[in-house]
């Protein structure tokens, strides 16, 4: 296939996209918790009195019950590839930190303010077959209102999305190359 093929095929095909799951109702997540906790205590103990007289059936629903409005409390956020000079130019812009292995494990440059400025320009709220975008400020605030474990996720997603699936796919790709060079198989580009 000759190159302006394959630089028309790359161009018309859809950048890769990758969805997180996030919650945004941390108040249901430490009620159901403590049902929960609750819940494990009730079934431990033989004798009801040191169960505080709850029945284990109904803390089960009261759980059902919370985890159906958990459930309504979830976003999924779905992100989109960067062209890679807009990747370059944010990995410019946030130098790495000091003295952070994370850092200097990714390239040189802030991982979380790299992803987080990647995450608000490519990101997205699905809703079914609808796509919000929220504005700068939504972001921020929305940055602010999840875990650390959610925050971790959108990093690790925006991260592979626009650095370490690319990267490994070029290895798989040369270590194919090299197999058919080897085998004689190789013809030179067009």
């Amino acid at each position: 296939m000759a190159f302006t093929d394959k630089l028309a095929a790359a161009k018309s095909a859809p950048r890769p996209t990758r969805d997180v799951t996030v919650a945004l109702d941390s108040a249901v997540e430490a009620r159901r918790k403590e049902l929960s906790d609750e819940l494990d205590a009730a079934r431990d103990n033989d004798d009801p009195r040191l169960a505080a007289g709850r029945d284990p059936a109904e803390l089960q629903q009261q759980i059902d019950a919370l985890e159906a409005e958990y459930a309504a409390a979830l976003i999924v956020i779905r992100f989109t590839r960067l062209p890679g000079q807009e990747w370059a130019e944010l990995t410019l812009r946030n130098p790495a930190r000091p003295n952070v292995i994370a850092d200097t494990i990714v390239g040189g440059y802030n991982v979380h303010a790299v992803t987080r400025a990647a995450a608000i320009v490519s990101g997205v709220i699905v809703d079914g077959d609808e796509e919000y975008s929220p504005t700068e400020a939504e972001w921020n605030d929305l940055f602010d209102t999840i875990s650390g474990y959610e925050f971790g996720n959108v990093v690790d997603t925006v991260y592979a999305l626009n650095q370490s699936d690319a990267q490994q796919a070029i290895e798989l790709a040369g270590k194919a190359l090299a197999a058919i060079h080897d085998s004689g198989r190789m013809s030179l580009p067009q």
